[in-house]
């Protein structure tokens, strides 16, 4: 399997994860590493699905989802914590990014319904025509 389908895999959870707590939030922060884990080093992204959905069930408890997810967690190959804290890096990095382009998407919608899209686009545009000189402060005039 190569590195990009294991980070895919990562990112898709994110989705998955955000649509099963839109109403509530199931996992605590320790727990979405774990499944972020368990995605990274899965080949079958329909086993992570299921195993999602096995731990997002509302009669669980925090001690059941744990042990479940431990469960799964044991099965993967032993590493060194510096490797799991490089892959915990790799992960917050990746949620960060996913995180950001959805706030980018939320305001894009939002600038859309208020008829500004348009106008950002104009100013945007305005500003890249500009020669950079006329950006710079003339330090004799400044004083």
């Amino acid at each position: 399997m190569s590195d990009m389908s294991e980070i895919a895999h990562v990112i898709q959870c994110f989705s998955v994860l955000d649509e099963v707590e839109k109403d509530a939030p199931r996992f605590l922060q320790a727990q979405k590493q774990s499944i972020y884990r368990i995605a990274f080093h899965k080949e079958d992204f329909g086993d992570v699905q299921k195993l999602i959905m096995q731990v997002s069930a509302p009669n669980l408890n925090t001690g059941e989802r744990n042990q479940i997810l431990q469960h799964h967690l044991d099965m993967l190959p032993g590493m060194p914590d510096s490797v799991a804290q490089v892959e915990n890096y790799i992960f917050q990095l990746q949620h960060m990014t996913y995180e950001k382009d959805k706030a980018n998407q939320m305001l894009e919608e939002i600038l859309k319904q208020n008829g500004l899209s348009q106008e950002l686009d104009d100013l945007i545009a305005t500003v890249r025509k500009r020669p950079l000189g006329n950006l710079t402060v003339d330090n004799k005039k400044a004083k």
